[in-house]
């Protein structure tokens, strides 16, 4: 091989590498507004954020909305022998994430789900390991292997390849979180359930007063913010600038 065809394909090897490369890094959702729905603290709050892949006019953007609501411990039922297994003080809690375009022209789709519960003192609940559940208008979700357990804290995060929010390898197949997705919209009454050894150990029903309201309302915030968003950030719809 002549040192001039070597030259060549060495270029060409280089060029094409820097391209699959290049495309492989695609940039990062830059949060670019936020809208507080009710304060942190409140037993049921949420936001809404504008994101964008980079900050340049006609960048990808989505719109998407984090939900959380949660119920005292102290109004949890315990089904067995077995009592005052949680922190008093604690919440067992449900988030939820919807996502959709930025433009705010299709419906929103379900991105996460995670929920969970704190133990007595702090403490893991002592005996045989415990699993969490959902239980959604009659129809069981689970149960579920939490996260490891630190200072008593049981928790389930559940996502999809592209909205994954731990790093870590989804849960549940694409068909499964679909099957939860189309169960989590329009869904009246949720339970989360703490299991041990296939019988529940403390269950509570969490609220949703405002869950339905505040998911419809995130298209039409995402369609007057999006004119906004560019290489500069107006927040026309309200809400704070982020980016």
């Amino acid at each position: 091989m002549r040192l001039s065809q070597f030259a060549i394909l060495t270029s060409t090897a280089v060029l094409v590498s820097q391209t699959g490369l290049a495309q492989a890094q695609t940039p990062d959702w830059l949060f670019r507004c936020r809208m507080d729905l009710a304060e942190a603290s409140k037993p049921e709050n949420g936001k809404y954020t504008f994101q964008t892949r980079g900050k340049t006019a006609g960048a990808e953007s989505r719109a998407a909305m984090d939900y959380s609501s949660g119920i005292s411990a102290r109004a949890a039922i315990y089904p067995t022998d077995a009592k005052d297994l949680l922190n008093p003080y604690s919440t067992l809690s449900l988030t939820l994430g919807f996502v959709m375009p930025g433009d705010g022209k299709s419906s929103s789709r379900l991105g996460d789900v995670s929920f969970g519960a704190i133990g007595k003192d702090f403490q893991a609940i002592p005996g045989a390991p415990i699993t969490l559940k959902l239980t959604i208008d009659g129809k069981v979700f689970g149960p579920y292997q939490p996260r490891p357990v630190s200072s008593g804290m049981y928790s389930v995060w559940l996502d999809t390849a592209d909205t994954d929010g731990d790093s870590k390898p989804p849960l549940l197949s694409p068909a499964d979180f679909a099957k939860l997705a189309t169960a989590v919209t329009g869904m009246k009454i949720v339970e989360i359930s703490l299991v041990r050894d296939g019988a529940d150990l403390v269950k509570a029903a969490i609220p949703l007063p405002k869950l339905d309201a505040w998911r419809d309302g995130l298209a039409a915030w995402a369609v007057k913010t999006s004119p906004g968003v560019g290489a500069a950030t107006f927040c026309s719809a309200g809400g704070n600038v982020v980016n």
